[in-house]
């Protein structure tokens, strides 16, 4: 560089020198940029290879910022050099912190502009050694995060680019004599193979995926049974080649895993994924290709097979596409898991039943699920009655929809309605709670009941007795659907029977119950006649709450929780005017709980209160408590402030209108 600065400079000393110092500051300043970066490097080494283990990974987290430090050329001659060095002994935590520092889309995203450029072929072939090494570790959250990193650094490159450089990877992870590099491999397949371009590139991996699907190792045979469905959707989606490969590659291989594998454990992944396979092929593929296995699950030696499969049903069906098939063929299998010896496997079945509905056509349903599910109910074991219990719902509204068409099937119908309400008087509560949940449901097809009088007559006592249930979670399931009740049972009805019941839950001993109260209040008053709100309910509440001289900070806050609720709904004069004095009172009450309850309410209320009434009565309270000792207190009281738009001076507490 100096020889041809000389050559191309003016002869003549003062120029020669004029050049010279010139060139002389230019290169000192590089020399200082390179030893700067280098010593980022020493720094770096030194704490990696001769401080304990907190330094090592203090120093490994700030990797990304070591590298920007550094920059391109000392990373790639020396600190990859030093990690590929540091890898094969390196202390777990310290391994994942290199894994997250070159994931160019995580911890390494601020180094993405120095390594991830589209003419850093060498940058990616180094950042890809590095994780590869990570892939065959033993600790698995290292291996995991190395594969992100991987497919994070795909990202920087086009798909050819992308393959030419992860498919020597993957058959290096493949031959590795140690399993944790295939079991990495296994978890790449899937978004490699959406990166394909061309055929032969997915029929390497094609290849490499059967290789895996026969590794002699379990732990390779779960890590690919695991991205299974997810391989055989990608692979469908390719043109051309897609569909032959899934019908004569994928599918056989999954039957073989799914049936022959001697490790149960693969079995049952396998299984977990069936649905999401057989959605990939045709109903004529299903039947001849997939039935077997369906039919072999449901009647595994395994009960744990048959509760996996169980759960299934309706995504087969959707298969088929035709209910009178489903009926024939999968219908008989399904009824079988419904009545199984082992409880888990007809819970799973129960939890399944709703999406058979569809799939084999009401009738078939009502002949032939509903009597099973009736036994279900009656079931000895809580495990059983408790799944039923979860779908009673969805089940008795696709049973009510069907019913509008069908010609017959509605008193086998009528019937699961009435044992699934004789669950209220189940011994667990939490299946009498679910009930509960699903109360709506159970109402409505009561009171539509052709035997008439069918929900006063039997079930009222039953419903009541729930409102007084020694278990808490059922008393506040039962709040939720008082609602429902309302509406199914009318004022007069719901007064009668549940009013007194709702009236004692406001002050219930456990604050999620009471709290269902104040939720369900608004929904309630829109249910029955206006009047209700102000002639019956606020009454009851203003009794509740007592004279003023004997409240105490319960009351209060039970009082101005449902203020609250009511007055946030809407806009309603007359309920605020007969809520504002107790409020007002409620201010003054020695207690921060109470005082920022009624804060709160008065924000509800700013839009509906008598704005001179409220400078009056209301700013100075409200200002006495801004100087209050308590955060929670001072916080509601300055909301209350500028809601009303009001102002406090500096320095005092008397209040200023804006």
């Amino acid at each position: 560089g100096i020889v041809e600065l000389r050559v191309s400079v003016t002869p003549g000393r003062a120029h020669f020198c004029t050049a010279q110092v010139s060139f002389c500051k230019v290169r000192l300043g590089t020399l200082k940029m390179a030893e700067g970066q280098q010593q980022a490097f020493v720094v770096f080494r030194r704490a990696i290879l001769e401080e304990g283990i907190e330094e090592q990974v203090a120093a490994i987290n700030k990797l990304p910022t070591v590298i920007l430090a550094a920059g391109r050329d000392v990373t790639l001659e020396s600190i990859f050099p030093l990690l590929r060095e540091y890898i094969p002994n390196g202390d777990d935590e310290v391994l994942l912190g290199v894994a997250k520092g070159l994931d160019l889309k995580g911890d390494g995203a601020p180094c993405a502009d120095i390594l991830g450029t589209t003419d850093s072929q060498n940058c990616w072939a180094e950042i890809l050694e590095i994780l590869e090494k990570l892939c065959a570790v033993e600790e698995t959250v290292v291996r995991d995060q190395a594969v992100d990193s991987i497919l994070h650094t795909l990202d920087f490159l086009s798909p050819s680019a992308s393959i030419a450089s992860i498919l020597p990877v993957l058959d290096r992870l493949s031959q590795n004599e140690w399993f944790t590099a295939r079991v990495s491999a296994c978890r790449l397949l899937p978004s490699v193979l959406k990166k394909s371009d061309s055929n032969e590139a997915s029929l390497s991996l094609l290849q490499l995926f059967i290789r895996f699907c026969d590794d002699e190792t379990p732990m390779v045979r779960r890590a690919i049974a695991r991205v299974f469905a997810e391989f055989a959707e990608v692979a469908a989606a390719i043109a051309d080649t897609g569909k032959e490969m899934l019908v004569t590659d994928i599918v056989p291989k999954f039957k073989h895993l799914g049936m022959h594998d001697d490790a149960a454990s693969v079995q049952h992944i396998i299984a977990e994924s069936a649905k999401r396979v057989a959605a990939l092929l045709s109903a004529d593929e299903f039947t001849s290709l997939f039935l077997d296995y369906v039919r072999w699950c449901s009647e595994s030696p395994s009960w744990r097979l048959r509760s996996i499969i169980a759960g299934q049903f309706g995504a087969f069906c959707k298969v088929l596409d035709d209910p009178a098939a489903s009926a024939g063929v999968l219908l008989p299998l399904f009824l079988g898991l419904l009545v199984d010896p082992e409880r888990d496997v007809r819970a799973d079945a129960c939890r399944g039943a709703v999406e058979l509905h569809a799939g084999v056509g009401h009738n078939a349903f009502v002949e032939g699920v509903v009597p099973k599910l009736g036994r279900c109910i009656k079931d000895d074991s809580h495990v059983v009655r408790n799944a039923y219990a979860e779908s009673c719902s969805d089940i008795i509204v696709a049973l009510d929809e069907g019913d509008r068409s069908a010609s017959s099937g509605g008193e086998g119908i009528n019937t699961l309605v009435v044992d699934t309400f004789l669950l209220l008087q189940d011994d667990n509560p939490e299946v009498r709670a679910k009930i509960m949940s699903a109360i709506q449901r159970l109402t409505d097809r009561s009171s539509t009941s052709p035997e008439g009088g069918l929900l006063e007559e039997r079930f009222l006592p039953l419903l009541q007795g729930v409102a007084g249930d020694n278990d808490w979670r059922v008393r506040a399931a039962f709040t939720s659907q008082l609602p429902s009740l309302a509406k199914a049972l009318g004022q007069a009805l719901f007064q009668q029977h549940f009013f007194p019941a709702f009236r004692n839950l406001i002050d219930d001993e456990v604050a999620a119950v009471r709290a269902s109260t104040v939720e369900a209040i608004v929904e309630l008053a829109d249910q029955l006649d206006e009047s209700w709100l102000h002639k019956v309910f606020l009454p009851s509440l203003f009794e509740k709450l007592g004279a003023t001289e004997s409240r105490n900070a319960d009351q209060y806050v039970v009082f101005l929780n449902f203020a609250k609720a009511l007055c946030s709904s809407g806009e309603d004069e007359k309920l605020v005017l007969e809520l504002l004095p107790a409020v007002k009172e409620a201010l003054d009450y020695p207690v921060p709980n109470v005082q920022f309850c009624a804060c709160d309410v008065l924000v509800t209320m700013v839009e509906t209160v008598d704005p001179e009434d409220a400078i009056t009565t209301i700013r100075p309270k409200v200002a006495a408590l801004v100087d209050s000792s308590d955060p929670d207190v001072v916080s509601s009281a300055k909301q209350v402030m500028a809601a009303f738009k009001w102002s406090v001076s500096a320095g005092s507490a008397e209040a200023k209108q804006d």
